[in-house]
């Protein structure tokens, strides 16, 4: 990703990846809210909207089933242009979500006026949680801000069971990482869903 940004191919790499998650959302993913990473850079094309309106007329996508992922880096350049261009995302119904949350560059105030629907914790939290209690206080602290803030939490890089418990603890809401599944390519993934009620752990939606 950092390659096809400095290169100026992150538009045409970003707007791909959103038309086939607009695709599949039609076919295999249908019924599944589908997330897709955006860069910060896209947010500055003034094309990209109309990239997005597109994408999902095209398909039919329930734009409420679709959410954009942006680290916080959105924040470090034309805060302003950022901000009025999620506003015109969320204008469209589409759900926001900061992901990698944690790593250093967001504010209260930026939470505040950014209009995001869902707060991603990063795994470097995740991966302290177990043997430093600090680390659980801190999920503990910012899923209680995002239920403040009308957001639902997810914890990312998920992968043994004492990680779970913890975060359960500290009232995540979701998790993401191998204790689910890994990552794999779509078919296996549509084999994958039709198991899940007989697979799934219990007590797991």
């Amino acid at each position: 990703i950092p390659i096809a940004e400095q290169s100026g191919m992150i538009a045409a790499l970003g707007s791909w990846a959103l038309l086939e998650a607009c695709r599949m959302h039609s076919s295999a993913l249908a019924g599944l809210k589908v997330s897709v990473n955006v860069s910060s850079m896209q947010l500055r094309d003034e094309s990209f909207l109309s990239v997005l309106q597109d994408a999902m007329d095209e398909f039919q996508v329930n734009p409420g089933q679709l959410e954009l992922e942006l680290t916080e880096s959105v924040f470090l350049e034309s805060a302003d242009h950022a901000l009025a261009m999620l506003h015109a995302i969320k204008n469209t119904g589409v759900k926001l979500a900061m992901d990698d949350f944690g790593t250093g560059y967001s504010s209260l105030s930026y939470l505040r006026s950014f209009p995001f629907d869902t707060l991603k914790i990063d795994r470097a939290f995740v991966i302290e949680l177990v043997e430093k209690k600090d680390a659980e206080a801190v999920v503990h602290m910012i899923t209680g801000l995002a239920q403040t803030l009308g957001m639902r939490t997810v914890c990312e890089g998920v992968e043994t069971p004492q990680q779970l418990e913890a975060i359960q603890r500290a009232g995540c809401d979701e998790v993401q990482g191998y204790i689910v599944a890994k990552p794999m390519p779509l078919q296996e993934f549509v084999v994958f869903r039709e198991n899940w009620d007989k697979t799934k752990p219990t007590g797991w939606r």
